[in-house]
């Protein structure tokens, strides 16, 4: 019985399946892991926002953010499935034909809608993803309007551009745009960051944070690490080959997990970053601080508080003239010119 295949076709079959495992089953498997990482994230969100929702405070878009992400990311997901499914059947079909000549095993065929999708899923992804970066450049810069105006019109440049690109191929332009929105709010995050470095050192120091894990929150927050990632797939893209089918596969789920991981650290009051900054706001003055007595079974006045402690009660101690402004009260309560109230200890201070 004769070799029907020569040394030639099995070598391109070898090569054929090396590139089928090496440049779409494998980068498929991390996918796939990426993306499961990503639904436990978004599924922890929706819990902590349904079990904690009377002690966070949630915007209605949080939920839709992380929505949008995760139907978007399911959906480019799909679509890598079903390319690797069409590539290992069309494979199988190509080493029937060249085994045997007279068999006919048609290709499995995919309409240009497909490819269209998966730029559009891509390009949506990067589009969300520049508004929560920009976003957070918003809400540090205490929301005002002309950067609100500046973001809005650079995301609409940046969206008719994806729209333009998504039934075609993307070119270095369209590459170069993906990255304005990212380069201008890091831009801007690092400037307020390097302005206040200093209170954020002694924030992270009054707080118990680690200086390494402030900078990391630092980078995380201010947009650096989605900056590094978005300027990663543009090489890889120019790059072309393996390097730029790795990096469609593995960043685009990168690129749907930062805006949930932001939000997360909003939602859960670990915003270091905007904590930081806050605790330099005129509302954390000492003449701005409203003081409270608070009942003590010893008749001791011992805490202060007002809108800017309430919120920063690890980090933030009451100040020297806040402290002086108590002594007052209790030598003022101590005077035997004012009637004494009592509480229910007994003491001077009536009871709240």
């Amino acid at each position: 019985m004769g070799d029907p295949a020569s040394n030639e076709t099995l070598l391109i079959l070898q090569n054929e399946f090396v590139d089928l495992i090496r440049l779409q089953v494998y980068p498929v498997i991390i996918e796939t892991l990426l993306f499961g990482l990503h639904m436990t994230l978004a599924m922890y969100l929706l819990w902590r926002r349904w079990t904690q929702r009377n002690s966070i405070s949630l915007k209605t878009y949080v939920p839709l953010v992380a929505f949008a992400m995760t139907a978007m990311l399911s959906a480019r997901w799909a679509i890598d499935a079903y390319y690797l499914l069409a590539s290992a059947l069309n494979s199988y079909s190509r080493v029937v034909v060249l085994l045997d000549p007279d068999l006919t095993n048609p290709e499995l065929q995919y309409g240009r809608g497909v490819d269209i999708a998966r730029n559009a899923l891509t390009c949506g992804i990067l589009l969300l993803g520049d508004c929560v970066v920009l976003w957070r450049a918003y809400a540090l810069f205490g929301r005002p309007k002309w950067l609100l105006v500046l973001s809005i019109s650079v995301q609409l440049g940046v969206a008719s551009v994806y729209l333009w690109f998504s039934f075609g191929t993307i070119s270095l332009f369209a590459l170069v745009v993906a990255v304005v929105p990212d380069s201008l709010a890091t831009s801007l995050i690092a400037y307020r960051t390097w302005s206040h470095w200093k209170d954020i050192r002694e924030f992270s120091e009054h707080s118990g944070t680690r200086q390494s894990v402030a900078i990391m929150l630092v980078v995380i927050e201010s947009g650096f690490l989605y900056l590094i990632l978005t300027v990663c797939l543009v090489i890889c893209i120019m790059l072309d080959g393996a390097a730029s089918i790795w990096a469609r596969y593995m960043l685009n789920p990168l690129f749907a997990m930062y805006p949930v991981v932001v939000v997360l650290l909003v939602a859960t009051r670990r915003d270091f970053l905007e904590r930081s900054v806050n605790t330099t706001s005129p509302t954390s003055l000492p003449w701005a601080v409203e003081i409270s007595f608070r009942e003590r079974n010893d008749g001791d006045l011992r805490s202060c508080g007002g809108p800017a402690a309430g919120r920063h009660r690890s980090s933030l101690s009451c100040s020297v003239t806040t402290q002086n402004m108590i002594t007052h009260a209790k030598d003022d309560l101590k005077d035997p010119s004012i009637p004494p109230s009592s509480g229910r200890d007994g003491s001077l201070i009536p009871s709240p």
